[in-house]
């Protein structure tokens, strides 16, 4: 029987002494030990810690270390929630303590009135910490349901440490530290909590003690960039939670707060930044501008920037002018522009600039205008898959590549190898029963076919490391031994070799009879997709890689009117999705995008490009890109999952633990019909150094730690002959609840 009550987290890193002091305060209260557990996470120490893991003074404690520094306390506190078995979570920072009865009184205060979050008066020197000098007893409820007031101190307090949190509150809606900003996480997490959470106490009668050491566990200066991003990343994660769990007046009370912050306010110092503040929150301001909850202090600045409307290359010297050091030279030179050459109506290519050389300027702004519809005078080939079964079967993995680069690292330096041991079946074999012969099964291959194993032709090979090449041959045969009948090339190693030679990796392939996507000749090619007919319905498959600047210096790596590339997530692209959807209203559009930084979740641009795409006409978004899996989210009733990971990527080593993340990948397999789209989503266990480069599927004790990591409803996992998955429909506007047959 479980009898934990309280999970203590906490972060840690180079501060030994500090935290033995933190762990000393919380071992001596007068709270039962039997019903608390500590966990420790360390992000890669660089000093000693010894004592740290074997710690004993706390019956129920545990220590676990990053490999990797990851440079900021989210990824350590994240790891401490997915471990947490706790009914209420407490963070704790590594070199704070505790008042002897602390615990005792936070859980009493909790359980007797059923709270959702107890705050614990903080004692420190800080000018934020002075809010609680105002409460000299307890408050055993604020019912935010039913106050008309009390939420202003809610709202000011970001302190995330020394406050009980439910912990079901964070795992129902996902709660977690967004590790994609790069500054004040904790503000983001403490509203978050405030959305979603009821009942809130006051603990005043016991102390949290803030010091005031130098932390060393991340720390980063507010941008103008970092600012727009904490903003977006409210509206987008906060403010888009049905109404039914974030009542509109909480969501304007949180706009209010968020806008009367300081470094919100220096936005409109920057035309460009005003710009971009506008495009990610508009509709969100939009729907709460009107609300009667909206403070008169703050609607002012709700109408400057929904009424903003600047040309880019307007306003340079009043941003020179204002924090300086939060601008980059090369973008404000960029940004000056002639007029004749740029057209400010087309935002993705205002986007783009930010990003481009001079160099490359010209060459991107010379694309031409979009098409509105398809010529549909062009015969387009639909592929019809199998539907004798009542239905059509589609599968789609993630990153793929037998690893002949990294083969070729491991042989020189005379370490084992399951390539040269095995060859190349062996990898995809225990993966196989998912590749069904009567399916279409997709992988995005990140590699180019080609004997050029020195990198010769390789217009990178001088900048960049690794560009990965595939044996030719050997790729093809074992493709077509496990069903492949297309490979996804709108990522970021399709280019590796140069235009030429993609072009002619792609013509191998489809030579072969396996299908291309996400990469041509000019960009009409690159942004066509794949048609099929599954089950009496059309489905068009598009594949596109999110703008990198490092890669279009490098390689011109972007398809344009005259060069080959691959396609590219901008307003032409989506324009294309439109048109097509406008041709062929009844498709079902997937969109399976290459994105994202490694081992992090999704970011606001992301979130941005996933929302562009629904609105643009896409039905189902299955991204990959980061190396890990991501949650998932319905956007406007459609459905996104950010990354379903690896497939069979045989890399270099285990990054994913070094990060804190599970070595786990997903695969996608669709049910289509005329009736309905069904999905599963089936876990596999990618480890390359614990299954020697053959992923499998998940044992009982992997699925227990997935369903830990992901916290996956319960009644949405079923298990069929193949494995346990994540079953969703996904086409409900066509679901007849009269249709019985099963999948």
């Amino acid at each position: 029987m479980n009898n934990i009550k309280i999970s203590i987290i906490i972060p840690h890193y180079n501060r030994r002494d500090l935290l033995m002091r933190c762990l000393a305060s919380i071992a001596v209260n007068d709270y039962s030990q039997e019903n608390y557990e500590v966990i420790v996470v360390d992000d890669c120490s660089s000093k000693d810690i010894d004592g740290i893991p074997e710690y004993s003074k706390i019956k129920n404690y545990s220590f676990h270390r990053l490999s990797v520094n990851s440079g900021a306390a989210p990824i350590p506190r994240n790891l401490g929630i997915n471990f947490a078995i706790g009914k209420y979570v407490l963070f704790v920072d590594s070199d704070d303590t505790i008042s002897r009865g602390f615990l005792s009184k936070m859980i009493s205060m909790a359980e007797k009135s059923d709270l959702d979050v107890v705050i614990g008066k903080k004692v420190s020197d800080r000018a934020s910490a002075m809010l609680f000098k105002s409460f000299t007893e307890d408050v055993s409820k604020i019912d935010v349901r039913e106050s008309k007031g009390g939420d202003e101190f809610l709202l000011i307090d970001n302190y995330i440490t020394g406050r009980l949190i439910r912990t079901e509150l964070l795992r129902k809606f996902g709660i977690k530290f967004p590790d994609s900003l790069k500054y004040a996480e904790d503000t983001v997490f403490a509203k978050w909590v405030y959305a979603v959470s009821n009942t809130f106490g006051i603990c005043s009668s016991e102390h949290y003690v803030v010091n005031d050491f130098d932390s060393e566990l991340g720390s980063t200066l507010m941008t103008y960039d970092n600012a727009v991003d904490h903003a977006s990343f409210i509206c987008s994660n906060i403010l888009i939670i049905p109404n039914t769990y974030v009542p509109i007046t909480r969501k304007a009370n949180i706009l209010n707060a968020i806008l009367k912050y300081p470094y919100i306010q220096k936005l409109f110092k920057s035309p460009y930044h005003t710009r971009l503040l506008k495009e990610r929150c508009e509709k969100y301001l939009e729907l709460l501008k009107d609300e009667p909850e909206i403070e008169e202090v703050v609607k002012p600045f709700i109408n400057r920037i929904l009424s903003f409307n600047v040309k880019p290359e307007e306003g340079i010297d009043e941003i020179k002018s204002s924090e300086k050091d939060s601008w980059d030279e090369d973008i404000l030179n960029i940004m000056k522009i002639e007029e004749n050459i740029l057209d400010v109506t087309n935002t993705a290519f205002i986007d783009k600039i930010v990003d481009l050389s001079k160099s490359n300027k010209n060459k991107f702004l010379s694309k031409t205008k979009v098409e509105s519809v398809i010529d549909i005078s062009e015969e387009q080939n639909w592929i019809k898959v199998d539907d004798s079964r009542g239905y059509s079967g589609l599968t789609i993995g993630g990153d793929t590549y037998f690893g002949e680069w990294h083969t070729r690292k491991r042989y020189s330096q005379n370490k084992t190898d399951a390539l040269l041991e095995h060859g190349y079946s062996y990898s995809f074999e225990k993966l196989a029963p998912l590749l069904s012969e009567m399916d279409y099964n997709i992988l995005n291959f990140e590699a180019v076919l080609t004997e050029d194993v020195d990198g010769v032709s390789s217009p990178i090979n001088e900048h960049q490391q690794p560009i990965l090449d595939a044996g030719p041959t050997d790729t093809i045969n074992e493709f077509k031994n496990r069903n492949i009948n297309a490979v996804l090339l709108g990522n970021d190693h399709s280019m590796d070799f140069g235009g030429e030679v993609a072009l002619e990796s792609g013509k191998f392939f489809r030579a072969n009879g396996i299908q291309t996507v996400g990469l041509g000749s000019s960009i009409d090619e690159a942004n066509k997709p794949i048609f099929l007919e599954c089950g009496g319905r059309k489905v068009l498959i598009f594949s596109a890689y999110w703008f990198k600047y490092s890669r279009q210096k490098r390689s011109n790596h972007y398809a344009t009117k005259e060069n080959a590339g691959t396609s590219c997530l901008d307003d032409i692209f989506f324009n294309k999705i439109t048109a097509y959807k406008n041709t062929y209203p009844d498709a079902f559009i997937i969109l399976s995008p290459h994105w994202g930084e490694d081992f992090t979740g999704p970011t606001p641009i992301m979130r941005e490009l996933a929302t562009r795409a629904i609105s643009a006409g896409v039905d189902c978004i299955l991204g990959h890109g980061s190396r890990i899996i991501s949650e998932y989210e319905w956007i406007n009733g459609k459905f996104v999952i950010y990354s379903i990971g690896n497939f069979v990527f045989n890399g270099d080593d285990d990054s994913f633990i070094s990060k804190g993340h599970p070595t786990l990948g997903y695969v996608a397999k669709l049910f289509i019909n005329s009736l309905s789209v069904k999905l599963r989503l089936y876990p596999i266990f990618q480890s390359n150094m614990r299954t020697f480069w053959q992923p499998n599927f998940l044992d009982n004790e992997q699925f227990k730690s997935y369903l830990n990591y992901c916290c996956i409803a319960q009644e949405v996992i079923k298990q069929d002959e193949l494995g346990r998955y994540i079953s969703l429909e996904l086409d409900l506007s066509f679901y007849d609840l009269a249709y019985t047959k099963t999948f």
